[in-house]
Formats: structure tokens, sequence, C-alpha cells
């Protein structure tokens, strides 16, 4: 069993939290132009004769085929196999200050401060934006008193993870592959679209977070179904 990190927007991770998403999309890391596709194979060869510095066994799981290689190249999806746990990543609120960076960022002007988490016990807490108690005092502004501030997901700790999806199956598909049923499992809002078809929110929500040419593109996907679980005392986190 393996413990892997996954980022999730505020939307989705009410829609798991709800029941709602049960799957999620991502896309493969071999979306180029000599790449014919994916297939399951069972006992097959691999290439090269070495993999990972092991000798070459025959390869059961997935594998992406290319143009310009001999045999397949066996695939492990990095979102989990069945029965892997994901730690979900979520924005939230943390209490610190900014702190100017000296040095070579200053110059660059790509980053100029960084946030430091208080080592105060008594405010060390982790808020997400359904938890957050109103009393408390928030800056979305980087000054140097101490607040409340806004994190993105990808740097959550993983000590704080609330959302933890053991995964039921993953496979690899077209992203115009995808079924009406699984548009569903994907937890998009449909009420606002036309005969509430979940097929269109999903394609507007694909866009919206790949880009408007992602869906036309119409790459390779990890398409990973998952379920919810409860904290275990067996998970390293």
């Amino acid at each position: 069993m393996k413990f892997i990190p996954i980022l999730f927007s505020r939307p989705m991770v009410l829609a798991i939290r709800f029941g709602w998403k049960t799957m999620t999309r991502r896309t493969t890391h071999d979306n180029g132009d000599t790449l014919i596709g994916y297939e399951y194979v069972t006992g097959c060869p691999t290439y090269p004769a070495t993999w990972k510095g092991k000798s070459s066994e025959p390869y059961t799981g997935w594998a992406a085929k290319f143009s310009n290689l001999p045999l397949a190249m066996p695939r492990i999806c990095p979102y989990g196999q069945l029965g892997d746990v994901l730690w979900v990543r979520e924005e939230h609120y943390a209490f610190g200050w900014w702190e100017d960076i000296e040095g070579e960022f200053t110059e660059t002007g790509k980053q100029k401060t960084q946030f430091v988490h208080t080592d105060d016990p008594a405010m060390s807490d982790i808020y997400f934006a359904d938890t957050l108690p109103s009393f408390i005092r928030l800056s979305e502004s980087r000054g140097s008193f101490p607040a409340w501030h806004r994190r993105p997901g990808m740097f959550m700790p993983a000590k704080y993870a609330r959302l933890f999806l053991e995964v039921t199956a993953a496979r690899v598909e077209r992203i115009q592959e995808i079924t009406e049923a699984d548009c569903i499992a994907e937890g998009v809002t449909i009420g606002e679209y036309p005969n509430n078809l979940a097929s269109v929110a999903f394609v507007d929500l694909w866009m919206s977070v790949n880009g408007k040419r992602s869906w036309l593109d119409n790459p390779w996907v990890w398409a990973v179904s998952f379920k919810n679980v409860e904290k275990s005392q067996n998970f390293p986190i």
C-alpha cells in the first residue's frame, strides 16, 4: 500500500466530502507525437532489457507503445493502484506572517517574500474554508504582521490531511471516451447546463483547468476511481 498526495480544488473537495465525486482524470506523461497508445497487457516483454535496475521480466499491467520503440514501456499509475491511499491536498488557512527574502530572489522579482508558519502551539492549527472560525483575523495581503493567510493546497502539510481516498480502479483512456455516468462520478454540477447533461459540465470543467484546446486535443488520461476511507493508525501520516 502506498500513500500518495493529490491536489484538488475547493469545489472538488466539497464534492468528495458530500460523496458526489468518486473519480478523477489526470493527463499521462506520454502524450507525444510518437505515442501510438496504451493497452493493458499480460505477460508482455518490455523495453529496455533492464528497467529500474531490474532484469526485464514479463510484465502485466498498462503499457505505452511508441512508433520509435520496438517493445512496450510499462506504465504504473502515478495516482495509485488498487488498494493505495491518496491523501488530499486542499486550500487552507495557516497562522503566520510573510518575511522578506534576501538575495537572488529579490533581484529576479519572482519571489520577494516567503510565508513563515508560527511555532506558537496555541495558534499552530490549520483551518479549511468550511471550518474557518468567523472571529479570526484574515489577511490576503503580504505583510509583516501575523494573521491567518490563505494558502494553496500544494503547500498543505501531510499531517493536516482530512480526506483519504482508497483507489478502487485505475485505467488509461482518451479524455473524450468518458461516459455520462463517469461525468457524474467526476462530481460536476449540472443544474445550469442544458438538459442537465453532466458531460457538458465536465467538458467545461476540464477546459477551465487544462486549457481551451485540452478537450479537442483528446489526450490520454489516467481515470482513477476511489472511495472515502477513515484515517487509520496504519497510515504513515
